[in-house]
């Protein structure tokens, strides 16, 4: 078992361009700058980009390669205009989840820079969830997984509750 070095640590994104990050060690709450975002989130192969973006159709234009098997395959180039990490995606997307099991980013180099995988995928309070997140850093060859142990969807929370104040708060 590896170590839990996030345990109680509150990660808050507002926007593309907010993002807090709450850690116990300093009780403190600290803005993570825009310039930094590409840059490894507490020591994981997870920027905080990565861990933040889930609207790829809003940041890149997909094109369906091919469908094979139960999967869709799909190159997604940034689109005009839009800052991302990556100069390119390689997804492969389960055709009955539409959840991505693997995701292969390429850096500025046109070289695969990190390679993302999702696994143990439920259907939990009505949505498809990965469970199990791994990211590979290929050119560092080192890995992170992150499980996610508990998961709850719909709880009725309202934006108030996405707050600085509450990253505090352990749930």
């Amino acid at each position: 078992m590896g170590q839990d070095i996030t345990k109680g640590v509150g990660f808050l994104v507002v926007d593309d361009s907010t993002l807090y990050l709450y850690t116990p060690a300093f009780k403190k709450i600290r803005r993570i700058a825009s310039h930094v975002k590409n840059e490894n989130f507490m020591g994981t192969d997870f920027s905080y980009n990565d861990l933040s973006e889930s609207k790829y159709p809003e940041k890149y234009s997909a094109v369906l390669d091919k469908t094979e098997g139960d999967n869709y395959l799909l190159t997604c180039i940034p689109k005009p205009g839009v800052d991302t990490d990556y100069a390119k995606l390689v997804m492969q997307v389960n055709t009955k989840t539409f959840i991505p099991s693997k995701v292969e980013m390429y850096n500025k180099a046109g070289k695969l820079f990190k390679v993302m995988n999702n696994s143990e995928v439920e259907k939990v309070d009505g949505y498809w969830t990965p469970k199990r997140v791994e990211m590979k850093d290929v050119l560092r060859n080192h890995t992170t997984t992150m499980e996610l142990v508990s998961v709850k969807h719909d709880q009725g929370l309202t934006d108030k509750t996405f707050s600085k104040r509450n990253l505090k708060k352990v749930h």
